[in-house]
């Protein structure tokens, strides 16, 4: 659902103006891994079938887990969703700069009067009233990703932190099921 509203099901990318071009490929190819899927009701679950039942004596087995080729795909996964909440983090941060540059220019235009545009601008020789605008914005900015809930940094200190790996798997369907929620969220808004 998460990997669909990104890229694949054109009927559902709520989230597609949120990564920018050269992201879509990598979340396409990254998002789920076999042994996660969807059940009917959109909720990430972990496949029982034969072979993870075989493996999963040994991939849950030592407190920090196997080295089997089941603890390398989660890790992928996981780089992967972390990747994703780097590319959110850094396209929200390019579009707040890009907003921000645009005012303080504005703004500089307006104080010189004709005269010729002091560079490079910068926030404090504009007016009282454009830094507090900036600030205000900048605060906006930052609420506005914090919930979000996709940190690249905290969510993942956490995740490694985890002793187990039934918890870590348990973290990681966490963090994608928050991310699949708000998104439809935000689909139920936009229409």
């Amino acid at each position: 659902m998460v990997k669909a509203m990104y890229v694949t099901d054109p009927k559902k990318r709520t989230a597609t103006r949120e990564l920018p071009p050269f992201a879509v490929d990598a979340v396409q190819n990254a998002l789920l891994s076999k042994w996660m899927t969807y059940d009917d009701t959109d909720k990430i679950r972990i496949n029982h079938d034969d072979e993870y039942e075989n493996d999963k004596q040994t991939f849950f087995s030592t407190g920090r887990g196997a080295n089997t080729k089941e603890e390398e795909e989660f890790w992928k996964l996981a780089e992967s969703w972390q990747a994703l909440c780097n590319t959110l983090r850094q396209g929200h941060l390019s579009n707040f700069y890009s907003d921000r540059n645009e005012i303080m220019i504005d703004a500089a235009r307006r104080e010189q009067k004709g005269k010729p545009l002091r560079l490079p601008v910068k926030k404090e020789h504009l007016s009282k009233e454009v830094q507090m605008l900036l600030t205000l914005m900048e605060q906006r900015a930052i609420e506005n990703f914090i919930s979000l809930g996709m940190d690249p940094c905290l969510d993942f200190q956490a995740l490694i932190s985890l002793n187990c790996w039934e918890d870590r798997i348990e973290w990681l369907t966490f963090m994608v099921e928050r991310e699949r929620k708000r998104l439809e969220m935000k689909a139920k808004l936009l229409n």
